[in-house]
């Protein structure tokens, strides 16, 4: 794994895969409430993702989510870090996020880069600003991971 300062989308090579941090939720309508941080940035550039990841949380639950725009090259997994709120799924978003939530989450990523060496995957500090979890905590755990080099772990500026 390689590790950068930087803006996970300004500084990424072109047609790489963007990590964004998700929770697990869904509101009445179906979409996923993607309102702040890395995954507010996406849904607000394009709102259509509310709805394709929201319907796959509905039946995948703790799965990344591999979503693309062909018309701007844009390709992103979301990566859930936010524990579903069963009773409230709408409220999910309001949750710390789990460090069990995302080491499952970087095991996944981590088999896929390993079974496409030649995609680069920009990964962000997980679950560390909205999610509230100590930056120390989770780069430890992503470093423990061993990630791959075409795994970027990008640290903003």
């Amino acid at each position: 794994m390689k590790e950068i300062f930087g803006d996970i989308f300004l500084d990424a090579p072109k047609d790489s895969w963007i990590v964004i941090t998700t929770n697990i939720g869904w509101k009445k309508n179906g979409e996923n409430p993607m309102g702040r941080g890395i995954a507010g940035r996406m849904a607000n550039i394009f709102p259509e993702i509310r709805k394709d990841y929201g319907s796959w949380c509905i039946k995948n639950r703790e799965k990344i989510y591999f979503w693309t725009n062909s018309e701007y090259g844009i390709r992103v997994i979301c990566a859930p870090t936010k524990p579903l709120d069963v009773e409230n799924p709408h409220l999910s978003w309001k949750k710390k996020s789990d460090m069990n939530l995302i080491r499952n989450s970087l095991h996944q990523i981590k088999e896929f880069s390993l079974k496409n060496p030649t995609e680069t995957v920009m990964l962000p500090l997980m679950g560390t600003d909205n999610g509230r979890l100590p930056v120390k905590d989770v780069v430890k755990l992503i470093r423990e991971m061993n990630l791959p080099d075409n795994v970027i772990l990008t640290f903003r500026d």
